[in-house]
């Protein structure tokens, strides 16, 4: 009949597992005994609170070509978050079918009978197992050697919040029948279900300032770039490359901006590279900057300060989705046409407004034609009108061919001059658009050309622009009441959960609780919320003075942050009422009468601390449960609230 039921158990644990992602290769050689936690992993966001799974702990390879004596005896801790991890029940499989050291039951001589510990090591005999923060078992065995593969345990546990935990072999022994210590692995097991976080856009690794363009930079002038970051939510770890031309720049120094350190960098100037990693305690969460490189100059030239394999984790280990922006030094006098600002991302600009970017010419000299297009999102930008500069440097345009459709996002555009242009640096056209979507938009020069009174192409560069415009919108999610069911005079705890539903911006703003959509509990201020983050807030209400029989509604209201693109969702009513309890419902069925005062028969004489206190037992609410609350129980029996 056990091992019938121990079958069952396994079926149970497969099928729980079945849904789980996890890890099933075994990672361990095959050349001495290995005491492991299965599955290896368990990574899933719907094991949600309330949820169980089973883990097992097994002994493999125990094998007499391995351990020519035979296993005389084991001893296994098993440790976990009890924050995030409760366990419910355990089989102890030591001497069992299907176990390790199989035999008759009292073959078995037990050091530690398996059983759950807490942090003190304590023993927790008794469900609920909130305290357990641990199993152990250890048992020798009085029937001589066992051999081969099998359980020492399984363990059934159930999920008490959102995080990790690692499932930790704390502490493993292993003899043979011989008492001689077993070299053997031990590998743990890890839970997570925390989803990965959603992230509205990506985050931006870009040089700032993005290009440094000076003739006077002569050698050996030096200057510095940082690494910036915008969007990052709970960056905990950072990783990059960096290449530049090393016959133009040398890096002299590099540094993390937060604390100063230049720990963690390989800075090659022969190949003209950084690498640079680093761990960041505690997270940062914002438009921050990250590194701080200072290059000297080497030489004459133009050199891309070119970012790869950038690596961006947060606090729970996952990668973040990242783009990268290039920076680019000259200190020559080169042609090129630029995009200016190269960079905006204004809080202040929303859906119709208007935002125009100039296009740059620098160091033209003896140009007779200039053609371009411009590329840009339709889906965030309508290009609504364009100024021609007209003359530069004393020349005037001859023909010019421009055209646009905001259906591609493509601005295209042709000058020719009537006397070939020669200036160090004009605007050639500036361009308006209309502000439609939300979200990012490139400004990409493509197709240039430009050239000299013969027609013959001059070299030159170009550089791109990029604008981000930002979603602003809070919104209170959730509103979670306990008790729902109260006498007069006692506290209600509301929790109100808000979250940064916008797309870049960390947001600072008020929360007001009400009752009865009129009445103020309290304001808290929300100050710097990520984008993407959530936080509850908690707040107590008073219901002194409340007439028995009556229900209350309980609301949220998020104040409203500048140009918020959605204020419907800043107010929220809860969807449960709170309701106040004539004095003796201890049950709260809405009435006072025999089963109350059953249940406060079972709880008389008894005080806070004891198991049978039962604080709605205790009507006054002094601690114990006594002659006075069986009078006020009296006082009140037969009496119920209106349907």
């Amino acid at each position: 009949m056990l091992q019938k039921k121990l079958v069952v158990i396994l079926i149970l644990g497969l099928l729980v597992l079945s849904s789980i992602s996890v890890s099933q290769v075994k990672a361990f050689p095959g050349d001495k005994p290995a005491i492991v936690v299965e599955p290896p992993s368990i990574s899933n966001p719907s094991l949600i609170p309330g949820s169980t799974f089973l883990v097992n702990i097994s002994l493999y390879n125990a094998t007499l070509g391995i351990v020519p004596a035979g296993i005389g005896g084991i001893e296994v801790h098993l440790g976990w978050n009890n924050s995030v991890l409760q366990p419910l029940s355990f089989v102890d499989y030591l001497g069992q079918p299907g176990g390790v050291l199989i035999g008759p039951q009292n073959s078995l001589l037990f050091g530690i009978p398996a059983n759950f510990f807490n942090s003190t090591a304590g023993k927790v005999i008794s469900p609920p197992y909130t305290n357990a923060t641990s199993f152990a078992v250890s048992a020798a065995s009085t029937n001589g050697p066992w051999s081969g593969n099998g359980l020492v345990a399984t363990i059934n546990f159930t999920v008490v919040s959102v995080g990790t935990s690692q499932l930790s072999l704390t502490f493993t022994d292993l003899t043979d029948a011989n008492a001689a210590e077993v070299d053997h692995y031990a590998q743990d097991s890890s839970f997570s279900n925390v989803a990965p976080p959603v992230q509205p856009s990506p985050a931006v690794i870009y040089v700032n300032p993005q290009s440094v363009i000076n003739s006077s930079m002569t050698p050996p002038s030096s200057f510095s770039v940082n690494l910036n970051v915008i969007n990052a939510t709970n960056l905990a770890s950072f990783a990059f490359s960096l290449s530049f031309n090393s016959t133009v720049l040398q890096v002299t120094s590099a540094t993390w901006s937060w604390n100063g350190s230049a720990i963690g960098f390989a800075i090659n100037n022969t190949l003209g590279t950084v690498n640079g990693s680093t761990t960041i305690s505690p997270p940062i969460t914002g438009n921050v900057s990250l590194v701080t490189l200072t290059f000297s100059v080497s030489n004459l030239g133009e050199t891309p300060i070119h970012l790869v394999n950038v690596t961006l984790v947060d606090n729970h280990g996952f990668t973040v989705s990242t783009t990268t922006i290039d920076g680019y030094f000259n200190n020559m006098l080169i042609t090129s046409i630029y995009v200016d600002p190269a960079f905006r991302m204004d809080p202040n600009l929303h859906l119709t407004n208007m935002t125009t970017f100039g296009i740059i010419a620098v160091n033209f000299e003896n140009v007779r034609s200039c053609q371009f297009d411009l590329r840009y999102n339709p889906k965030v930008l309508r290009l609504m009108s364009y100024l021609v500069i007209n003359p530069i440097g004393g020349s005037f345009i001859d023909y010019q061919s421009i055209s646009f459709n905001n259906t591609l996002g493509d601005f295209n555009v042709m000058f020719t001059y009537d006397t070939p242009v020669s200036v160090a640096s004009s605007p050639l056209v500036n361009v308006t658009f209309m502000e439609i979507g939300y979200g990012r938009s490139p400004l990409n020069l493509n197709s240039s050309a430009i050239t000299d009174p013969f027609g013959n192409l001059l070299s030159h560069s170009t550089t791109d622009g990029l604008l981000i415009t930002v979603v602003r919108d809070v919104a209170v999610t959730g509103i979670q009441a306990s008790p729902l069911k109260l006498y007069g005079g006692r506290i209600v705890t509301m929790n109100v959960t808000v979250i940064n539903d916008g797309n870049l911006l960390n947001e600072t703003f008020n929360v007001t609780a009400y009752v009865d959509t009129n009445v103020t509990i309290g304001i808290q201020t929300v100050t710097d919320l990520p984008n993407g983050s959530s936080v509850t807030l908690t707040f107590y209400w008073d219901t002194t003075g409340q007439p028995q029989c009556s229900s209350h509604s309980l609301s949220g209201v998020a104040s409203f942050v500048p140009f918020e693109a959605n204020t419907t969702n800043n107010v929220l009513v809860s969807s449960s009422q709170i309701h106040i309890k004539i004095l003796g419902d201890i049950n709260g069925d809405g009435k006072v009468d025999l089963t109350d005062l059953v249940i406060l028969a079972d709880a008389y004489n008894s005080k806070i601390g004891d198991l049978k206190y039962n604080s709605e037992a205790d009507f006054n609410n002094d601690g114990k449960v006594n002659l006075i609350d069986l009078v006020t129980l009296a006082v009140h029996y037969g009496q119920s609230c209106p349907p």
